[in-house]
């Protein structure tokens, strides 16, 4: 494994601790029932797969595939979406 892709997966550990760390944090103070959590991130790189590194112009899954959480406790409506959903489109009229 290239030391590109150990540093990457290491800052995906230190996301996914940080986020811990908040949703803990939400739940200790109380207000996780009126709180409204939204995780996103920038397009994917390749690290490595199908031989790239950056950024292409290609749909693969490395690219297109972008983590989105929505969180919200809602006894009503409640439903998961697993199709694509197009940030600037779908998520400002979702949240609003």
């Amino acid at each position: 494994m290239s030391k590109t892709v150990t540093l990457y997966y290491g800052l995906i550990s230190q996301v996914d601790d940080a986020i811990r760390r908040i949703v803990r944090a939400v739940g200790n103070v109380g207000v996780r029932d009126n709180t409204a959590s939204i995780l996103t991130s920038h397009h994917g790189d390749m690290y490595g797969e199908y031989r790239m590194i950056d950024k292409h112009y290609n749909m693969y899954d490395d690219i297109c595939r972008i983590p989105l959480i929505f969180n919200y406790v809602s006894k009503e409506n409640s439903k998961r979406y697993k199709g694509y959903v197009h940030h600037t489109l779908d998520m400002v009229p979702t949240i609003f």
